[in-house]
């Protein structure tokens, strides 16, 4: 019998170990490098030290890129640990805004194609990292200039976006800024066919065609924002600055708000006006006016002095207002700004205790209109400052908008606390105010951003 030898199998086996030691394991994978040190990366075209949350960690990012032409994507890459290994999944978006926070990235923001995900957070270990790389696109027809570029982490579960908060602790909100991006004038012009116009016009107003103009709702109620993206095509350069007149007719015509644009065509750059051919989409936030009434408007739009061209229709509902001060159990006539006076609060604390609720009204007097939406919060904490149950949002359970008031008008707002079931027995302390997310809250004339309200006391079980 012919003896086999082993030797040319156990070369083999030699060689493709030192493969594996050589190359594979020196890949770069989802969640293995040799470039994380004491929990930074040695090596990173920007480094950062930014958590989103309590427990996910960004440690850097690559370079952006320079120019991108309009309508076309782009990648980032960004460099992620997590803290806390078995905690929640998280996510990572972008957003493309100009100067005045108008968002110009497109909804698919995904992998590119060559990168490989990585698992879900909870499976990170902590002395390992993971690489995140998104292509974004920008919306066709981007008019051209500089836009920053801001990250966004969110819980998977909830969708909500995590603070970010930086090395030293502070807060710097949802989204944080990478940096600029410079969009530049498109290979060819936009296709209009292409742009997802739902409400198709190719009305002509001089030296510009009016494609479409699409709002963002066609119901609200009085105050709202409404949002507004018109998409224009110019048939020949203007000679100069047009005015975009938008209008909004009440049902007997009369003019029930007028909004004007002198710069609406112009390239975020400010140097240029648009050229023949050129397609470009535009956006603007409008603020329907908090005394409308109940009615069915007509939204028309006009270049002077071409003829005017009806849009669409919206709803408005107005709420019920109240002029006169409704009864509270306790005056506390503080001033919030120049926008709120808290008259007073309602509450029922006989035989409150642990695992109970707390319905608290609070009453609000409008100082001013508002184009901000700002919050109401009610918390309840202990003697130590330890904040023990809360409720934040926009006041009357989202009902009744600050944007909405009317001068002099007084609005109740109900919310409900829940007392935590281990709560010890003692004295708390209930105190409210008002924020504009992401941009603090607004002070009382002492300096006091929480108004004190009335000491709770929590009674044992009975």
């Amino acid at each position: 019998m012919r003896r086999i030898s082993l030797w040319p199998v156990a070369a083999v086996v030699v060689i493709l170990l030192a493969v594996k030691v050589a190359l594979i394991d020196r890949v770069d994978t989802p969640l293995r490098r040799a470039n994380l040190v004491d929990g930074r990366l040695r090596s990173v075209d920007v480094p950062a030290e930014i958590t989103f949350g309590d427990e996910f960690l960004l440690l850097g990012y690559d370079i952006l890129p320079a120019s991108v032409p309009s309508g076309e994507r782009f990648e980032i890459q960004t460099y992620w640990r997590a803290l806390q290994p078995g905690g929640p999944d998280y996510g990572v978006t972008i957003n493309v805004v100009d100067a005045e926070g108008y968002r110009w990235n497109g909804a698919e923001i995904r992998p590119p194609r060559w990168h490989r995900a990585p698992p879900p957070v909870w499976e990170w270990p902590p002395d390992q990292y993971a690489i995140v790389a998104l292509s974004v696109p920008l919306l066709p027809g981007t008019p051209p200039g500089d836009y920053t570029i801001e990250i966004v982490a969110f819980g998977r579960d909830t969708l909500a976006p995590l603070t970010a908060y930086d090395a030293g602790g502070r807060a710097l909100g949802p989204a944080l800024p990478l940096g600029q991006i410079a969009v530049a004038a498109p290979r060819r012009p936009a296709d209009p066919d292409e742009l997802g116009i739902r409400n198709r016009l190719d009305a002509p107003l001089g030296p510009l065609l009016l494609l479409g103009a699409d709002f963002d709702r066609d119901e609200a109620a009085s105050g709202d924002p409404v949002l507004l993206t018109t998409f224009w095509r110019a048939g020949e350069p203007p000679a100069d600055d047009l005015t975009l007149r938008l209008t909004l007719l009440a049902p007997d015509g009369s003019i029930a708000a007028e909004y004007k644009e002198t710069r609406f065509l112009r390239k975020q750059s400010d140097k240029n006006l648009v050229s023949s051919g050129d397609v470009w989409r535009g956006q603007r936030l409008l603020h329907l006016p908090a005394d409308l009434e109940t009615a069915v408007y007509t939204w028309t739009v006009s270049l002077s002095p071409y003829p005017l061209v009806p849009l669409s229709s919206i709803s408005i509902t107005a709420p019920n207002r109240i002029f006169t001060p409704p009864p509270v159990d306790l005056e506390i006539n503080t001033r919030l700004g120049d926008v709120a006076t808290l008259l007073g609060v309602t509450c029922e604390l006989a035989n409150l205790q642990p695992g109970t609720p707390l319905t608290v009204t609070l009453v609000w007097r409008a100082e001013a209109e508002t184009h901000i939406s700002y919050n109401v919060f009610l918390h309840l904490t202990a003697p130590d400052g330890t904040l023990m149950a809360q409720s934040d949002g926009v006041p009357a359970n989202w009902t009744r908008p600050t944007t909405g008031w009317l001068l002099g008008e007084y609005i109740s707002d109900a919310r409900v606390l829940t007392i935590p079931p281990d709560v010890p027995v003692g004295d708390y302390t209930l105190s409210a105010g008002l924020y504009a997310p992401g941009d603090g809250r607004l002070a009382a004339e002492d300096g006091s951003d929480a108004i004190f309200l009335i000491a709770i006391p929590v009674q044992a079980h009975q």
